[in-house]
């Protein structure tokens, strides 16, 4: 009898010691997988916040022409028109899923003021029309890019403010550019 006994309590803890063994090793796989995961989800977060310094860096410099007015040295090219800025925003265009949604309103005020420029005849009036307008957003952007990177690491905090972004959409309307009212004639 003591054999059966002892062969039972090896069975028993060999099925035991298999089924604690499996248990962990499911919730090993289980946080590899999520780790590796987040860490990818990660590597694109970076990856998009490189190619977004690139059009900061562009809207950094500036030049005046004779006039003493200043505009973005992105702007001051009229044989090349404004394909350097919607070459940079092409580039940065398949990474937009990976900034936050600050970041997202940002790009998508940039792009609308950008609309205007079809309306205007030179790159270079545009530039300086537009100059205070892109300034502002840039630095808008410079700060929250700061504030973003700081929460980089929160990829289940990031995604969950992603799930719930409610603005990603709404229809296109180019912003009106403000024109002087007829003056009036006094009789």
């Amino acid at each position: 009898m003591e054999i059966a006994t002892f062969l039972a309590s090896t069975v028993i803890a060999t099925i035991g010691s298999a089924i604690i063994n499996s248990f962990f090793s499911y919730k090993i796989k289980t946080y590899d997988f999520k780790s590796d995961y987040y860490k990818k989800i990660i590597q694109r977060r970076i990856s998009a916040h490189e190619q977004l310094e690139d059009l900061v860096v562009a809207l950094k410099l500036a030049v005046t022409d004779d006039d003493k007015l200043p505009y973005h040295f992105l702007f001051s090219d009229e044989n090349t028109k404004a394909t350097e800025y919607y070459s940079l925003f092409m580039k940065l265009q398949p990474h937009i899923l990976w900034l936050s949604e600050e970041l997202f309103l940002i790009l998508r005020d940039i792009q609308d003021t950008m609309h205007d420029y079809a309306e205007s005849g030179s790159v270079i009036e545009f530039g300086k029309r537009n100059y205070n307008r892109l300034a502002e957003l840039r630095h808008q952007m410079e700060q929250a890019m700061s504030r973003d990177l700081l929460m980089l690491h929160d990829v289940p905090g990031f995604l969950s403010r992603k799930q719930m972004a409610s603005s990603s959409y709404r229809e296109f309307s180019p912003p009106r550019t403000q024109t002087a009212e007829p003056p009036t004639l006094q009789p």
